[in-house]
């Protein structure tokens, strides 16, 4: 959201504008949000055509304990009624429940006498839909999806409303990432292997893609690419996330994001090299900050939402 003043689109961290110093002030107080939580922070912003802001995120880097990092992003269906609210309502459930989980899973691991990761195995790659799959990490990035989607439907749905939205969530602990999506909200690394998108879209132009029937390339343009497939919400064919599992080398970040980033930056070099424009000790909410700034800059057409998890060792 523009500054009334100036036009400026960068705010510092108490709400004022960069360029002129007006405090700007939000119509909705979730047209601006933001978290700083150490290593974990981010933005969620209205952007600059859209009347509201449908994007929510939560997070934190202590709940879960243990040293662990959750993370949650979800983005409203605009064309369904009630799905900010939804959205809002989705994130915090699934985040409360990330946590719990995870402080569970922790807890036993120390009384099995087990100190290492939190019991994600597998390798690299898309192992969406085997059950089981990702270990304690999976089945507490499924239980949160799974107190999204109960979250959405005990909301009152007045006539025609439909809450729904995406969903995307990271867990970082003893050193293994598991990451889980239902929709096009996204999870990127970045890392001493070089950056990476770890999720797969959820739309009828990425799955036409997938099968051949589109050029990969086509997938973020042609027809269906943002009609996504399955999501948060009482109508969706499928709430059961996708899981994924990986290993960071060295120090890096991970960055969750909704469309209204990465429509502006979807190859993951070139959101690294936005990154990479702000010194090296920049903490992760302001390189959500930037993100977000530069999303403004491209046109701002959607929502933005964008959540940096710093991964340890980072130099």
């Amino acid at each position: 959201m523009a500054c009334a003043e100036c036009q400026g689109i960068e705010v510092d961290a108490d709400g004022y504008c960069v360029t002129c110093g007006l405090r700007r002030a939000a119509v909705d107080p979730f047209d601006h949000t933001e978290i700083d939580r150490g290593p974990v922070g981010g933005v969620s912003d209205r952007g600059l055509t859209h009347p509201t802001n449908e994007d929510a995120m939560a997070a934190d880097a202590s709940a879960a304990g243990g040293g662990a990092l959750v993370a949650v992003v979800c983005d409203g269906v605009s064309q369904a009624a009630g799905s900010g609210p939804g959205a809002r309502a989705a994130a915090e459930a699934a985040l409360a429940t990330l946590a719990s989980a995870t402080l569970a899973s922790r807890a036993a691991s120390i009384a099995d006498g087990d100190t290492g990761a939190d019991g994600a195995t597998g390798a690299d790659g898309d192992t969406a839909d085997l059950g089981g799959v990702g270990g304690a990490a999976g089945d507490a990035i499924r239980a949160a999806a799974a107190a999204g989607q109960a979250a959405i439907e005990a909301l009152p749905a007045g006539p025609g409303e439909d809450p729904s939205c995406t969903f995307a969530a990271a867990l970082f602990t003893g050193g293994v990432l598991t990451v889980g999506w239902l929709g096009d909200s996204r999870v990127y690394l970045l890392d001493g292997d070089g950056p990476r998108l770890l999720t797969a879209d959820d739309t009828v132009a990425a799955e036409a893609a997938r099968a051949g029937l589109i050029p990969a390339e086509d997938a973020e343009t042609a027809r269906g690419a943002h009609t996504i497939t399955s999501w948060l919400g009482r109508s969706s064919p499928r709430t059961t996330p996708h899981i994924h599992v990986a290993h960071p080398t060295g120090p890096g970040r991970v960055l969750l994001c909704t469309d209204g980033l990465w429509n502006h930056a979807s190859p993951a070099g070139v959101l690294a090299a936005l990154v990479a424009e702000l010194p090296a000790g920049a903490s992760a909410a302001e390189v959500a900050r930037h993100l977000t700034a530069a999303a403004l800059r491209a046109g701002g057409h959607d929502n933005i939402t964008v959540v940096v998890m710093d991964i340890p060792g980072r130099a």
